[in-house]
């Protein structure tokens, strides 16, 4: 579905975006 795909997308984004990243307060 694709909300699965925009669901798996976020989450390989926060993935990439640790704590201590400079976008870490946008999510």
């Amino acid at each position: 579905s694709a909300g699965g795909k925009v669901c798996a997308i976020c989450r390989g984004i926060f993935v990439a975006v640790k704590e201590g990243h400079p976008a870490y307060h946008r999510w």
